[in-house]
């Protein structure tokens, strides 16, 4: 028998922070009809079916674990013998679990279970600012791990500006520095970064006007021709040059896109399909003169130097002529004409400069146009459109009309014959019926040296001995390489020509 009954006392602080438990060192069993008696003391609120400092329960048997912290019995939710818990060590245990004291009264499960599965879910749904930048600009960063490249070929009459254009596209001083006469073909870049993208412009410069155009047609090439850009620069105040070298290298860059195509289709290649597409987009596919223009399939800028020389020495109907004769030229191969000029005023300089970086930036690089100074009709200001903004209605007919027109000079007749064998189009004979009239009192002097062209080009004389023999060592391997490739060819059809027959002789 043993000495005396159990009884367990547990208080609780008025704050429920503490918890403290007091078990006997024996536990009797109680005789028959004897109670266990527990004591509660907490300053929360206790439901009314416990509202009792005491509860009986007959026949029961405490267990040393009934009482204890962190014991099944002092789990919120929990029950044992039929009593509720305590306010107040539920809220203890939901400081524990880290839970608010509202959802530990209220849910019916374990608060430190809910708490870490919610955690976890929560943890698992949320993102950083990054990980939402990085979602929205993925195909944008993946799109742009290399850099967009443009070919520039710079090509223009000897002396027209053509390295003052590229310094003015550099930011370069080019009236206190002026640029050393180009040779040959230079090279020069510029780069660009727009947001994630980085532009890049190699600039290749033509010298030499015409004499050296070969150079242009072995640079360009199928591989890069998707990438080729062409800028035409050319002098205002010489009238007649002008409109045959206009139509002179629309005629080189015609030939070089054509035979450059026709090799590609061969191929297979879709690149001269998608080019002549992009290039009916930029105009308008929509455009009423689309099917009747002449185009390259890569962008096309013509700029017209010596603005402000032209404007003093024409009269007002040859800078009309001028203006009129331009944009019929430029609408009729797709190209975006621009005219440009260096100014005294330091201001109107700046802006002329500023216009001009903003012209080619968005061709080039990408850059946001400004159409703020677009000039169509205006023969007074510089032209400035971009391609498809013009038509051949708001051109109209030329201003001198053909009852008038004759061909004045020597010269205007080998130019109108030159023109009729490069682009046999009665239009552009018109135009330049008109044009010559309207120009014929203007002295250009002696035609440019530059545009004689030279068909073949002598290197001869830059022979280097140990170049030539190593070539002519290489070459020679080659063609012997060829020559067994072909033999090799031949011997395996041979052989499977032989087996074929034995095996028809066996059947």
């Amino acid at each position: 028998m043993l000495s005396a009954p159990s009884t367990t006392t547990t208080s609780v602080g008025q704050n429920a922070n503490t918890v403290t438990t007091t078990t006997p060192n024996t536990i009797t069993r109680p005789p028959s009809g004897q109670v266990n008696t527990v004591s509660s003391r907490s300053n929360a609120s206790i439901p009314s079916e416990a509202s009792s400092s005491e509860a009986t329960t007959p026949n029961a048997r405490p267990t040393m674990t009934a009482n204890r912290p962190g014991s099944a019995s002092r789990r919120p939710g929990s029950n044992p013998n039929g009593r509720p818990p305590s306010s107040a060590a539920s809220s203890v245990q939901q400081r524990r679990a880290g839970m608010p004291t509202s959802n530990a009264s209220n849910s019916g499960g374990s608060p430190s279970t809910n708490s870490s599965s919610s955690s976890t879910q929560a943890s698992r749904n949320v993102k950083t600012l990054w990980d939402i930048i990085l979602d929205t600009k993925k195909d944008a960063i993946s799109s742009n791990n290399e850099p967009v490249e443009t070919n520039v070929f710079i090509i223009g009459g000897e002396q027209s500006g053509k390295s003052c254009l590229v310094h003015r596209i550099l930011k370069r001083d080019y009236l206190k520095d002026p640029p050393e006469k180009s040779t040959a073909l230079d090279f020069t870049f510029g780069k660009k970064d727009e947001g994630l993208k980085t532009y890049i412009a190699n600039m290749w410069e033509l010298a030499g006007g015409r004499s050296l155009i070969k150079l242009l047609k072995e640079t360009i090439t199928a591989d890069n021709i998707h990438t080729v850009m062409a800028v035409i620069v050319l002098d205002l105040t010489k009238p007649l040059q002008l409109f045959e070298d206009f139509i002179y290298y629309q005629y080189v860059l015609t030939k070089i896109s054509d035979e450059l195509y026709d090799m590609l289709r061969k191929k297979g290649s879709d690149v001269p399909d998608k080019m002549i597409g992009r290039a009916k987009k930029r105009i308008g596919e929509t455009h009423e003169d689309i099917d009747k223009l002449k185009l390259h399939g890569f962008q096309t800028i013509f700029v017209g130097t010596y603005f402000d020389q032209a404007t003093q020495k024409y009269n007002p109907l040859q800078l009309k002529q001028l203006n009129q004769t331009m944009r019929f030229l430029c609408h009729t191969f797709g190209t975006s004409p621009m005219f440009m000029g260096i100014y005294a005023d330091s201001k109107a300089n700046e802006n002329n400069d500023s216009s001009f970086r903003n012209f080619i930036n968005y061709f080039v690089l990408g850059g946001k146009l400004s159409t703020t100074d677009f000039n169509l009709k205006d023969p007074v200001k510089p032209l400035k459109v971009i391609a498809g903004k013009d038509s051949f209605k708001n051109i109209g007919t030329p201003p001198v009309q053909a009852k008038t027109q004759q061909i004045i000079s020597e010269r205007a007749k080998k130019i109108k014959e030159k023109i009729s064998k490069m682009f046999d189009n009665k239009e552009i004979e018109k135009w330049f019926d008109s044009f010559q009239f309207t120009f014929s009192e203007i002295d250009e002097g002696a035609e440019d040296e530059g545009n004689k062209e030279v068909m073949d080009l002598n290197f001869s004389e830059y022979a280097e001995e140990v170049v030539d023999e190593m070539k002519a060592k290489k070459d020679f391997e080659f063609d012997q390489y060829l020559k067994m490739v072909e033999r090799d060819k031949k011997q395996k059809l041979l052989l499977k020509q032989q087996q074929d027959a034995k095996q028809q002789q066996k059947k």
